[in-house]
């Protein structure tokens, strides 16, 4: 809108002074229209740059990730949770061959022990898919001489010096008395 189509508009007031005034009023209020439409245009022009640097940016993403092989990626993380599987199932045999043996220890405590042992000196063998663990005879002697308390004493012979061998209760001989009872009898009969 400009003045001259205002001034055509108002040809009815004679006024020079009303006019004037009037069509000051109307370009103001016209003037500030447009700068808020020029404000709001521009506000709008940044937001179209920004998302149209996003767009292009998601696109040269895509050319990038288009040549991406999903199935090679799928197929190297199977065989990498394989890996990590095995791993876990070599582990837990071993703590369970390393459990047996302990057992045979006669410790009263397994788990206690087991943290005593020095891992780094097990060595694990594998035979016929049981491991056979090495190196644990030696940490359990040294073990059970200075903490022999957490394993289960061993049984002793009666008296080990005084082997004989055989039975001395019955010589063989017959008539022979072999107990107080059957020498009471053999006497007083």
């Amino acid at each position: 809108m400009n003045r001259k189509f205002v001034e055509d508009l108002l040809t009815s007031i004679e006024d020079e002074t009303t006019k004037k005034e009037i069509i000051d009023k109307v370009m103001k209020k016209n003037g500030e229209l447009i700068e808020k439409n020029k404000k709001e245009i521009d506000t709008l022009k940044n937001d179209l740059k920004v998302k149209e640097g996003v767009i292009e940016d998601l696109n040269s993403k895509i050319k990038a990730n288009a040549d991406i092989d999903i199935e090679a990626i799928k197929k190297e993380e199977f065989e990498k949770g394989k890996a990590e599987g095995s791993k876990e199932i070599e582990t837990f045999k071993k703590n369970a061959s390393l459990e047996n043996a302990l057992k045979n220890t006669k410790a009263k405590d397994i788990e206690i022990i087991k943290n005593m042992l020095k891992a780094d000196e097990l060595k694990y063998e594998e035979k016929d898919g049981k491991y056979e663990v090495s190196g644990l005879d030696e940490q359990i002697k040294t073990i059970k001489e200075s903490h022999g308390y957490l394993f289960e004493e061993e049984k002793k012979e009666d008296n080990p010096a005084v082997k004989t061998g055989g039975d001395h209760n019955n010589t063989g001989k017959p008539n022979e008395v072999t107990s107080l009872t059957g020498a009471l009898h053999a006497k007083y009969d």
